[in-house]
């Protein structure tokens, strides 16, 4: 049920209401049917207002509301009793009145100037007669001219005479006439009205118009009637056709006979459990002929039925109430109901039925029902099932970002704050428009306020992308003038801006979205349309410049709020759209935000401290700045003498500060990193000689809880002499002292006397490494703590550097810290567990019981107990494993990419057997093994010892191998060898001399196999996949084998040796005629040009640090980018560029190390590359548009080496580089960034 106008704006005159009225229908469905509604009552109408009902019981059941000049209340609303269908409900009618605003005041008066002279500096006179010059003077405040020549801009206006020309005819003025006539001879009128021809005469030297028909031309203006049309086809009449099917079922098709054939049916069928409804509609046109609509599923089916099983229900589950619920108040209510009580139009209770039957309170929030006004009577579940079918739709949902990109940019947080900070700004709630909470005042001069620092603030965003820029703006006086200017991550413009041009007013040009502006008096918003551009990923509000020196009004306070909010796309919610940052303030509780979803630039700089987080709620570091890396200054306190120094209430110090140094020690606050164990920040406890000599440094005060066990590390390190750090704990009572395990000064877990025995730290800066951990458990006492850190020794001068400070509860499982020097992971027992910090060696650390186990230094040095890897791991950009895993790199096109593919990989195949007496041909065993492409393997025989019967005639041993049919993925199987196969190594016994009566021993023998690549074996080859090797004995001729010792065991093996080699072998007869043989290189260029193309061969300046790939964003033009070689080598052929090394050279494989700085999706993006030939930029054409491509996706954010052998032709010796970028496409998947850094590496034979 919903109104046609839910919300009407009466006008008005400065105080009142004009006459006028309004009028609102309603319409009320049921399922998809329309049904009549009835208007009982409307409530709510003040003095000047009344209200007119019409059409009651109909469909259109309409309320007419009329108000007078009696009208004085701004808005309210009026409350509608409605029945349909027997039921009774309420809806509203909100209404305002739009009063006139005063009258302005008015604006100053401004004159231009005009002078005329003979020059620039000579001759002024107001009148131009004789006069070469003009000079004009605008924006002046006075009527009165000056005559001062420097306040004029001087145009010539008078050039030299030319040559006279020669005398024109005397000109003569001409006439067209225009008639209407019934045709060319009768009925001439000045009227067209029907007539059928048009006569004009032109040229003619009398204004007078000739009515003689032959002084005219005619021409037809209305032709004869048309013939009649045949006969049109109409519709007779549309049947709406039912059928129903189970739920899940698939779509009915469409009938084919008519009537349809059941279940087909023209009467809607009543609700049944679990099914669902479709409907067709049958057309039947004048012509006989019959058509049928597409099959749709009846939504409302459905929802109808379950609105109303809810509808039944829904009276019980909600109440409103100005009283408590009873125990009699729960009959007849189901569990979850709910009950509401109200003292007037506040909400003070809220209860809910639990499944026992009683009453159990629930907590209220200001965000319990955010915007939503219930009014009288109940209120249920609101589902899909209480909404009539159709009746949301897209076009019903505002869909927009109303989150302010700028922190605190229209006053939200009630100070000042955020986005500007200056000691010359100041915040104002009073006076500011009623749709913000507060603005920013500026001093009454002229001032430029920097808005966020570049380091730290702004917001994070993709090239192309669009944000809406909103400005408050007034000023106390007239004529000031206002600019505000957007930076990107470089300090560069950020922007490209634009009108909206959506009715809002708009002070941009086309850099800054308010550029110049003269600020009105009164409060005005602007706004403005940014796009970000190309190579932007950040942005800020960079510069406001208050009482800009272009006005002539240089002092009047001016006040500004801005926010920045981005334009939607064209899809409603696109996947990942709906991200924290969509969040609006105060909308959403704990139990509703997803895990990660909340970003630190969504909370207000101070906002989450130490006292507002519950207990044991954030597993954290206690101590606020427990890294000491915070910008403030130390200060003292002295905790000895009042607790109520700081804060007003003991407990209360929200810094680190230091205690009242005693006998010249000193405390230091380093923040230069050169001293700290992370981060920048350490703090310097030096004591001196003396024998009462301390230094101290005290904590923050931090909330406990009672009975619960905490643990304290403190990290710390002796730059000079010998340190004894003591630790103490201050509670609640005054000046009261909490002991760890019973001593003030205690021990600490791993060293004895709490002091440093090791050899002092003279290491300036200190070495992170140094710094030592001690640790203490308690259990509180008391509600709060905090410590007193001292390096107290007497006689012994020292200086303690102490740094990461933690207090974690223990048996949590766990804590964390993030500071501005990284994140800290504690284990249970408060022990550092894992680091991710700057300043130390190792920027990454994982710990077990205090001591590292794994460490990744600066410099990117890593070290482990031991690793463990899923897939494969690389090393100088090329895979360790590679295809000894049966793991093929992206982008290998051949065996031998990895390292260890480049080594032997030993025995892959074995067998043996015990000889017996052998006197026919016959098979002793098989052995089964894999072939690899790429890969040489050497068959080996053992040496055995043997006897021959007949040594006269040979025996042979004979291997016979067979291999698989080619396959791609080299995953075949050979056939069963059998003795008909060819020997590939063959021993014979005829090479020997044996007696029957000796034994002796046959030597080992070997043979060279490679595996071929493409399937085309040849001799000394085989095929990828399983080969099967038969051994045999042939006696060849009555021959003999006797094996009778011990030693007779035939062994075969099958060795991998490594990648083949290319056939290295020339012709030499040894007589000094041989040719000169072929050498191997392979050589690594930087591919050190390189430029990037908008699609055509224009360079895109803006990135000439990077190359770019792909559609970007936003712009039409796809973009590639060329990189090519104009130098030597940088390995191999360190002398030779690539065009004196490719001469005479055979290319045999081509390689390209690239770095993905960046891709539009995280998980990666699709690489195109195409080599290039050629060591200059182009000048014509189109340089993306031609050459096959090689696709790589994904290609993650990584530096990696691809093989694009297959592009080039091994003849190619022009190969200079390479070319990246997409052809003809808008997947954004293709767009991504290259770093300039890109090699090439080729081998090849010369």
């Amino acid at each position: 049920m919903v109104l046609t106008n839910e919300s009407h704006t009466f006008p008005g005159s400065e105080t009142a209401a004009n006459n006028a009225s309004a009028t609102t229908d309603v319409l009320a469905y049921k399922g998809s049917t329309r049904v009549p509604a009835t208007i009982n009552s409307v409530t709510g109408a003040p003095t000047g207002m009344s209200t007119s009902i019409a059409n009651n019981g109909t469909l259109t059941a309409r309320l007419t509301v009329a108000v007078d000049p009696t009208l004085v209340a701004p808005s309210g609303k009026l409350t509608l009793n409605l029945t349909v269908d027997g039921k009774t409900f309420t809806k509203d009618f909100s209404w305002a009145v739009a009063y006139k605003g005063t009258t302005g005041a008015p604006g100053p008066t401004i004159y231009t100037w005009v002078k005329y002279a003979d020059s620039p500096t000579s001759g002024m006179s107001d009148l131009p007669a004789g006069k070469a010059y003009i000079g004009l003077a605008f924006n002046k405040t006075t009527a009165t001219k000056s005559t001062v020549y420097g306040d004029y801009t001087w145009s010539l206006i008078k050039g030299t005479d030319g040559i006279p020309g020669e005398p024109g005819a005397d000109g003569q003025t001409t006439y067209t006439w225009l008639k209407y006539a019934d045709s060319p001879t009768t009925g001439m009128s000045d009227s067209p009205g029907g007539k059928a021809y048009i006569g004009i005469a032109v040229n003619k030297t009398t204004p007078t118009e000739s009515t003689n028909y032959g002084d005219y031309t005619w021409s037809l203006i209305k032709g004869a009637d048309g013939t009649n049309g045949s006969n049109g086809v109409g519709i007779i009449s549309v049947t709406p056709y039912y059928r129903q099917t189970a739920t899940g079922a698939s779509t009915p098709a469409k009938p084919t006979v008519s009537p349809p054939a059941s279940p087909w049916t023209s009467t809607e069928p009543a609700y049944a459990p679990d099914t669902e409804l479709w409907r067709t509609e049958r057309i039947e046109y004048t012509n006989g002929t019959v058509e049928y609509t597409l099959v749709s599923k009846v939504s409302s089916y459905t929802a109808a039925a379950a609105a109303r099983t809810l509808a039944i229900t829904a009276d019980n589950r909600v109440n409103v109430s100005t009283a408590e619920p009873t125990t009699g108040d729960a009959t007849g209510r189901p569990t979850g109901a709910l009950w509401w009580r109200f003292q007037g139009t506040e909400l003070v209770g809220l209860w809910r039925l639990t499944n026992t039957g009683t009453w159990e309170p629930l907590p209220l929030s200001r965000t319990l029902i955010p915007q939503i006004d219930i009014g009288a009577g109940t209120f249920g579940n609101l589902d899909g099932a209480r909404m009539a079918a159709r009746t949301v739709v897209a076009g019903s949902l505002a869909v927009g970002d109303e989150s302010n990109l700028v922190p605190n940019g229209t006053g939200d947080w009630g100070v000042k704050g955020g986005w500007l900070t200056h000691a010359n700004l100041t915040f104002e709630g009073t006076d500011k428009p009623t749709a913000i909470a507060g603005v920013v005042k500026g001093p009454a001069s002229t001032f430029s306020a920097p808005g966020e620092s570049l380091a730290s603030a702004g917001w994070q965003c993709e090239e192309g992308e669009q944000f809406y820029i909103e400005m408050w703006v007034k000023a106390s006086k007239a004529n000031s003038r206002m600019y505000v200017e957007l930076k990107d991550q470089n300090d560069a413009n950020a922007v490209s801006v634009a009108n909206p041009n959506d009715g809002s007013l708009y002070a941009g040009n086309a850099a800054n979205p308010m550029s110049n502006l003269t600020v009105p008096t009164t409060w005005t918003k602007y706004v403005s349309l940014a796009t970000a551009l190309p190579g932007v990923r950040k942005m800020r509000v960079s510069k406001i410049e208050f009482n800009h020196t272009n006005g002539s009004e240089r002092t009047a306070v001016q006040s500004i709020a801005i926010r920045v909010r981005r334009r939607n796309k064209s899809v409603l919610i696109e996947d990942g759209a709906v991200l924290a940052r969509h969040v609006g303030a105060q909308q959403i509780e704990g139990n509703h935000v997803k895990a990660n979803a909340i970003e630190t630039n969504h909370l207000k700089t101070g906002l989450i401290t130490a006292e507002k987080m519950a207990l044991g709620v954030m597993r954290s570091n206690l101590l606020p700045d427990g890294s000491l890396e915070d910008d403030y200054t130390l200060t003292p306190w002295d905790p000895f003498g009042t607790w109520a120094g700081v804060g007003g209430t003991y407990g209360n110090m929200d810094q680190w500060r230091y205690g009242n140094p005693t006998n010249g020690s000193t405390i230091t606050r380093d923040l230069t990193g050169q001293r700290a164990r992370s981060g920048r920040g350490a703090v310097l406890l030096t004591a001196t000689s003396n024998s009462t000599a301390e230094a101290t440094l005290l904590s923050p005060s931090v909330p406990i809880q009672v009975g619960k066990t905490y643990r304290l590390l403190v990290h710390a390190a002796c730059l000079n002499g010998q340190g004894l750090l003591a630790v103490q704990a201050h509670s609640n009572s005054s000046q009261g002292i909490t002991s760890f395990e019973g001593s003030q000064s205690l021990t600490a877990d791993d060293v004895t006397g709490s002091s440093f025995v090791s050899p002092p730290i003279v290491d300036d800066p200190i070495n992170p490494d140094s710094f030592r951990t001690f640790g203490w458990t308690f259990t509180a006492t008391n509600t709060w703590v905090q410590f007193r850190l001292i390096n107290f020794r007497p006689g012994v001068a020292s200086t303690v550097v102490i740094d990461d400070v933690s207090l974690v509860e223990v048996g949590l499982g766990g804590a964390s810290e993030l500071t501005s020097a990284g994140l800290r992971l504690f284990d249970d027992e408060g022990y550092e567990a894992g680091a991710f910090v700057t300043n130390r060696p190792n920027y990454f650390s994982v710990s077990s019981g205090g001591d590292a186990v794994a460490e990744l230094s600066s410099s990117g040095d890593f070290s482990a107990n031991s690793v463990s890897v899923k897939g494969d791991f690389y090393v100088a950009g090329s895979p360790v494993l590679g295809e000894l895993m049966n793991f093929v790199p992206a982008g290998a096109e051949n065996a031998g990419d990895a390292w260890l593919d480049k080594m032997p990989r030993g025995l892959v195949g074995y067998g043996s057997t015990a000889l017996t007496t052998l006197n026919s041909n016959t098979g002793l065993f098989e052995v089964m093994w894999k072939a690899e492409p790429g890969r040489t393997y050497q068959f080996v025989f053992a040496g055995i010892m043997a006897r021959i019967a007949n040594p006269d005639r040979p025996a042979w041993f004979q291997f016979r191998n067979t291999t698989p049919a080619y396959t791609a993925d080299g995953t075949g199987e050979a056939a069963t060898p059998t003795l008909s196969n060819g020997a590939i190594l063959a021993y014979s016994s005829a090479t020997r001399t044996l007696s029957t009566d000796t034994y002796q021993m046959f030597p080992a023998r070997s043979a060279f196999m490679r595996c071929n690549r493409l399937g085309t074996s040849a001799g000394g080859e085989v095929n990828a996949g399983w080969n099967r090797l038969l051994v045999t004995y042939n006696p060849n001729s009555s021959g003999e084998f006797l094996a009778t010792t011990s030693d007779n065991v035939v062994q075969v093996a099958v060795l991998d040796i490594g990648p083949d080699s290319p056939n290295e072998a020339a012709a030499n007869t040894g007589g000094g005629t041989g040719v000169t043989t072929k050498k191997s290189y392979t050589s690594v260029w930087k591919l050190n040009q390189s430029r990037t193309y908008n699609g055509n061969t224009n360079t895109h300046a803006t990135h000439i640090t990077d190359m770019v790939h792909g559609p970007v964003p936003g712009y039409s033009n796809n973009r590639y980018a060329i990189a090519f070689s104009s130098g030597n080598a940088i390995s191999g052929e360190t002398g030779k560029t690539m065009g004196s090394a490719f001469t005479g050279a055979t290319i045999k494989r081509v390689e390209v190390k690239l770095t993905a700085t960046h891709w539009y999706y995280g998980a990666g993006g699709k690489l195109y590359i195409r080599p290039f030939n050629s060591a200059a930029f182009p000048t014509t054409g189109n340089p993306g548009a031609s050459g096959s491509a090689k696709v790589f996706d994904p290609f993650k954010k990584e530096t990696r080496w691809v093989d694009i052998t297959s592009l080039t032709n091994s003849k190619l010796t022009s190969l200079r580089g390479i070319l990246i970028g997409a052809t003809g496409t808008t997947d954004l998947k293709t767009y991504g960034r290259f770093a300039t850094n890109a090699e090439i590496r080729v081998s090849y034979e010369r």
